[in-house]
């Protein structure tokens, strides 16, 4: 697969052709350095692409929804956290400058110990309990819109690249078909 312009990769990493799959982060140095000082691995960190509900006839193509789970395993000082997973939901737009991708996560939940894999609370016929509820409000208190603008370095069939630039830090997915 050939490398994208970067003026044409938001957009591209959102094309059609990318609704429905599973992408995974494997070089994010930011999240390895946040990992060492909580002794805690987060790994795998994985995105959902999809359409967004309600988005037919005349939604912007540029806006799709997004689902990010990570598994996360505590040691140490930490381990009374256990393991589990920090999931959360929105959108992903392609900005008007054609390089730069914005997500807004507005629901969040966690599925604790002895969780097979994260559930999918993202959808309209979610049923979401008083508990995660709770962590929704959390996340949308805790979530900086600044920080979830992602300029988009390079796109390929099967791999992007994102720079993460309040910690001057590339993130490198790819795209993923079997879990």
């Amino acid at each position: 697969a050939s490398s994208s312009s970067p003026a044409s990769s938001a957009l591209e990493s959102l094309s059609e052709a990318n609704v429905g799959t599973c992408w995974e982060v494997f070089h994010a140095p930011h999240i390895a350095r946040l990992s060492q000082v909580f002794s805690t691995e987060f790994k795998p960190i994985r995105y959902w692409l999809d359409r967004r509900e309600g988005s037919g006839g005349g939604a912007d193509e540029r806006v799709f929804a997004i689902r990010s789970s990570v598994r996360y395993s505590t040691k140490g000082v930490f381990a009374f956290l256990g393991s589990g997973w920090l999931s959360a939901s929105g959108t992903i737009e392609a900005l008007s400058d054609g390089e730069t991708l914005q997500i807004d996560f507005d629901t969040f939940w966690v599925d604790g110990d002895g969780a097979p894999g994260p559930r999918d609370l993202s959808g309209a016929s979610a049923s979401p309990t008083m508990a995660d509820q709770a962590v929704t409000a959390l996340g949308r208190l805790g979530f900086i819109p600044p920080l979830a603008t992602f300029p988009v370095l390079a796109v390929y069939e099967d791999t992007a690249v994102f720079r993460f630039p309040p910690l001057r830090s590339n993130i490198a997915i790819k795209k993923i078909t079997t879990l």
